[in-house]
């Protein structure tokens, strides 16, 4: 469904960002694939697990890169999700030969440098950690999509046996040089992710690219020793809610399966689950601890506790966007130059 102001970006050729030669060459291969049926997608249905009959919105049609992406806020919960997900193969394919071309400039990030422009959000996490539930010398953490373990850091330093798994052998292989255990491949294919085995367990903007989110969850949480806390980050809808010189939606992803979470549906998501929210904030940024009652088995529905969520989301989205494209922001009057000097992406 549309309206007068929405979809804010149209499927037009044009990227959001800039992008280097290599990425947009990475681009024009993907969409060549997609328009062309190479790769196969089935739709993608809401987290909320809505049983009533709503209207979705369409609130773009591309995602950051360009690529064709429709994105759907959902007309009970709010969340913005991809309309179609990669089927499992063509998922499969697309993550060993596309997204890091387009989403990563690699050949110019060493496995050092990227360990370093890890350690930031690390130390975030440390601080919240070390503030809700205190981490000792000698517990077990474990980083899901870890890339260099640059995010393990101050865990590391303090002492703690860092865990985790990516598949960049370059970047693992600076991590353990670190004195980590870093494993190639998923996690359910690391013999060191044990059943009741971690005190700590990271999910930093891995989240949101899971098909099977909740599975995901139930084995994470099996992993971890009752009392053991989750760290969880995903995009929030209102992580930058004053922006000047930017526009939440341009972070969308044709990697994502939900492109944006709130607060509230989270918290909600967790104490369904039985798990204690120990802290959570508009970022998506989460501390959650295990607890004896915690159980993924049962059926999670949502509905916003505020009636006027979805109005007040949707003018947040317009507003933002009205900030965002005034040609008196540096931001957008440097895309929109380059994207006339360059043209279409594909």
């Amino acid at each position: 469904m549309k309206n007068a102001f929405f979809p804010v970006y149209k499927d037009d050729g044009y990227t959001i960002l800039s992008l280097n030669s290599n990425q947009r060459n990475a681009v024009q291969v993907l969409v060549s694939k997609i328009r062309s049926g190479k790769y196969s997608f089935e739709e993608n249905s809401c987290q909320c697990g809505a049983t009533s009959t709503h209207d979705d919105l369409i609130v773009t049609e591309k995602d950051m890169f360009g690529i064709p992406n429709v994105n759907l806020l959902c007309g009970n919960c709010g969340l913005i999700r991809s309309q179609k997900v990669l089927k499992e193969n063509s998922l499969s394919n697309y993550y060993n030969i596309d997204y890091k071309p387009i989403n990563y400039n690699l050949q110019d990030v060493g496995a050092k440098e990227y360990y370093e422009s890890q350690k930031s959000r690390g130390k975030q996490f440390y601080e919240l950690a070390n503030k809700y539930a205190k981490p000792q010398k000698g517990q077990h953490i474990y980083d899901m999509g870890c890339g260099a373990g640059g995010v393990m850091h101050y865990f590391n330093e303090a002492g703690m046996k860092c865990f985790g798994n990516d598949f960049s052998k370059e970047y693992l292989a600076y991590g353990n040089s670190q004195g980590m255990k870093l494993a190639y491949g998923d996690m359910q294919a690391n013999q060191d992710a044990e059943e009741d085995k971690f005190d700590f367990f990271i999910l930093a903007h891995v989240y949101e690219h899971l098909v099977n989110p909740y599975q995901y969850l139930k084995e994470i949480f099996r992993k971890l020793r009752i009392g053991g806390i989750l760290i969880m980050e995903v995009p929030g809808v209102y992580a930058e809610s004053n922006l000047n010189n930017g526009y939440p939606l341009s972070g969308c992803q044709f990697a994502h399966v939900v492109n944006f979470y709130n607060q509230d549906f989270l918290t909600a998501m967790f104490e369904h689950f039985g798990t204690s929210v120990k802290y959570g904030d508009e970022h998506c940024t989460f501390i959650v601890q295990k607890t004896e009652n915690t159980n993924f088995d049962s059926k999670f529905e949502y509905v916003p506790k505020d009636p006027q969520y979805l109005a007040k989301l949707k003018a947040h989205l317009a507003l933002t966007s009205k900030k965002y494209k005034k040609i008196t922001n540096p931001i957008y009057a440097k895309r929109k130059i380059a994207g006339i000097i360059k043209g279409k992406v594909y």
